[in-house]
């Protein structure tokens, strides 16, 4: 086990210290505590181990400037954790020399409570270090298990990068032998295994049962990292290698990274989970390509290319949007029916990216809606689902193309329709109704006009607002805005009647009737927009 830092120790148990302890090597308060010692001859250094907290008066050395001189560097080299001193004793102030050496050697000294016997530090230091390494073995076995379970469970290879990402807060890479890489950062998926191989003899190496484990800074990915071999049944199946600015070598990260090691393994022995690699780094390149604002059309072309994929000239973007996680075998399925027409199709949680050629599109719209309405039903057994439809864009507008679909069932969503299919192109009146609601001196203005309608509806708990509404949306039709309310035909009339009198306007002017038009559906968006967030 790694053990307690020094600061750590520090804030956990402040009370066996002095009001301010760290007199000299603050830079070393990261270095772990394993184990308490005592010194008070001046041969300890046979007996100190790596990571102790060495107790002293420094009484054996008192009048000694050579050992004090001495010590620190001695020290240093069996890699203790830190120097506690009792300062009240036997000395009153820790010589300088002492002081520089700790600073120049980040060995921290720390001043000790001078009212606690040693038996009671050590009793309490030792508990607190203990309790410390029982608290991250569970944490490490949890994370283990994490691990482990994306497997059980039928995860994919991305899934399982991601969860051991997680578990180590670090970002992950895995590049098989034949040189294919897929990584939850995308920007790593240039490395490759040369460049791994290459770099591995300046880097750290640790052996921990049969496995190596390569650690050092900035090789070659410009941060901490840290690099393992996938061992295979004749010969290595590939790297993971973790890295990030917080990322250090510890025991911790190389206990996971072991059973890691050996999960992935096992796993890389399957044909169905080497295939789903190929398949997750289709994927990675979907969600860059739909996601990312700054790729262009070589770039995006050159990467299809590597993965055999043939890119259309123009495309349509559905975003469909439903309320229930769609399973692997649902995923598959639907993969597979939309690939055989040359639609990609780009799974996100409960939300699906379906990317449609235009021209095949344009051939099929009405059918292809049709089909796929239907085939999602009869998958997801449910009927809850809406569609965004995008306009025409070119490849390298593609992430435009998922923005506008996405904004289309989200804006349509707010609408209250009974549509469930909303086309970007078809919403530019509500597009500006966004637009304005977020412009106050125009958002202002227009609710001024039904003001009076506001406040009557606050005060009498009546429902003008809601009635104009549905008046405008039925094209001005009482009897259809009678029966989207279920109301009486003169109730309707009543209510306009008195919206009228409080406007003091005519509903039947057309300059009258836009301008409250346009003032209700903005005030009844931003009510929408609200409720949604």
């Amino acid at each position: 086990m790694d053990g307690i830092t020094v600061k750590n120790l520090l804030n956990n148990r402040p009370h066996l210290f002095a009001t301010n302890p760290v007199l000299s090597g603050e830079n070393g308060l990261h270095r772990h505590v394993k184990n308490i010692n005592v010194m008070e001859v001046p041969d300890v250094f046979d007996w100190v181990l790596k990571g102790d907290l060495l107790l002293t008066t420094v009484y054996s050395i008192r009048d000694n400037p050579r050992e004090q001189e001495l010590l620190i560097p001695r020290l240093r080299e069996r890699n203790i954790a830190a120097l506690g001193i009792k300062t009240k004793r036997y000395i009153k102030k820790i010589p300088q020399v002492m002081l520089d050496l700790s600073n120049q050697l980040d060995v921290p000294i720390i001043e000790l409570a001078s009212n606690i016997s040693y038996s009671q530090m050590i009793s309490e230091m030792l508990e607190e270090t203990m309790s410390f390494n029982t608290r991250a073995l569970v944490s490490i076995q949890e994370k283990i298990q994490r691990i482990t379970n994306t497997i059980s469970f039928g995860g994919d290879l991305l899934s399982f990068l991601y969860t051991v990402s997680h578990a180590l807060e670090q970002d992950v890479i895995f590049i098989s032998a034949k040189n294919n890489s897929i990584s939850t950062n995308q920007k790593a998926i240039k490395i490759t295994l040369e460049s791994i191989q290459m770099n591995l003899p300046l880097m750290s190496a640790y052996k921990m049962n049969d496995a190596t484990i390569y650690y050092g800074d900035g090789h070659p990915f410009e941060q901490s990292t840290h690099i393992i071999k996938i061992p295979g049944k004749s010969d290595s199946l590939g790297y993971l290698a973790t890295w990030g600015h917080e990322s250090k070598f510890t025991m911790n990260v190389c206990t996971i990274l072991q059973h890691t090691a050996l999960l992935l393994s096992l796993q890389l022995e399957s044909d169905n989970f080497i295939q789903s690699t190929k398949e997750n780094q289709q994927n990675q390149f979907l969600y860059k390509w739909f996601l990312d604002e700054e790729w262009d059309k070589k770039d995006i072309l050159y990467e299809a290319s590597k993965l055999n994929m043939t890119l259309h000239n123009n495309y349509i973007m559905y975003f469909v949007s439903q309320s229930q996680l769609i399973t692997e075998t649902n995923q598959i399925i639907l993969r597979t029916q939309l690939i055989q027409k040359g639609i990609l199709t780009l799974f996100l949680g409960k939300d699906i990216a379906i990317l449609i050629p235009y021209d095949y599109y344009k051939k099929n719209s009405k059918s292809f809606f049709i089909q796929l309405s239907s085939l999602l039903k009869n998958r997801l057994k449910h009927s809850n689902i809406l569609y965004g439809v995008s306009t025409m864009k070119e490849i390298e507008e593609v992430n435009v193309a998922f923005i506008e679909a996405k904004d289309a069932v989200r804006m349509g969503s707010l609408l209250g329709t009974s549509n469930d299919i909303y086309y970007y192109d078809q919403l530019c009146y509500y597009r500006l109704l966004e637009s304005l609601s977020k412009q106050d001196q125009i958002k202002n203005s227009l609710v001024e006009l039904i003001d009076p309608l506001i406040k009557y509806d606050y005060k009498h708990k009546s429902k003008l607002i809601e009635t104009l509404f549905h008046y405008f949306k039925t094209n001005c039709s009482i009897k259809d805005t009678a029966n989207s309310l279920f109301c009486h035909y003169n109730s309707i009339v009543y209510r306009l009647d008195r919206i009228q009198q409080l406007l003091k306007m005519d509903l039947n002017n057309a300059q009258v009737n836009f301008q409250i038009q346009a003032a209700v559906r903005t005030h009844y968006f931003i009510m929408k927009m609200r409720d949604s967030k």
